[in-house]
């Protein structure tokens, strides 16, 4: 399996774009809000394929609001985590990524 790293320019609204032709539209303020909570998650030492960008984020919408997918991409890498997706998810396009924590991770993070 080939890993692609994800970078702060591949990101928009949306989530991972792979077209080259969106340009971001996101709040800074609810970006930085979201990174505090990230930078709080230690990172394990595997990808978690079972947790999706569009997944966790709904894990932290009950406490910060409403956030698109790319925010919470770009918040991670704003909190200095690693974010990576599979060479097959670039090839289907798929807007989503994957991160070194689990959703456990995250509302372990909460609730602390």
């Amino acid at each position: 399996m080939k890993l692609i790293r994800i970078t702060k320019t591949m990101v928009t609204d949306h989530g991972i774009n792979w077209n080259d032709k969106q340009r971001p539209n996101m709040n800074r303020e609810r970006i930085e809000r979201i990174a505090e909570v990230l930078k709080k998650i230690s990172p394990r030492s595997n990808i978690n394929w079972q947790d999706s960008s569009y997944a966790l984020k709904h894990i932290l919408e009950p406490r910060l609001g409403y956030m698109t997918n790319g925010e919470f991409i770009y918040a991670a890498l704003h909190a200095g985590l690693r974010v990576e997706v599979d060479e097959k998810l670039k090839k289907s396009k798929s807007p989503n990524a994957y991160f070194y924590f689990t959703a456990r991770d995250l509302h372990d993070v909460l609730s602390g």
